[in-house]
């Protein structure tokens, strides 16, 4: 399955966050699924931390 995810399902699968169902924890961690992020959600997380308004955890 092709699945695309937005910036929040983004930074939540990779900071463990609670707020991401378990469902969709299953589909992004499942291998045979191919997982896709947009550019724009990189470059939205590189403005947000430049602005201060995010922080970007080390083991990122």
């Amino acid at each position: 399955m092709n699945v695309i995810i937005d910036t929040h399902i983004l930074l939540w699968w990779l900071n463990g966050d609670e707020r991401l169902k378990e469902s969709a924890r299953d589909v992004i961690a499942n291998g045979s699924n191919n997982i896709f992020v947009s550019a724009a959600s990189l470059w939205e997380i590189a403005l947000k931390s430049s602005l201060g308004k995010l922080k970007i955890p080390h083991h990122i």
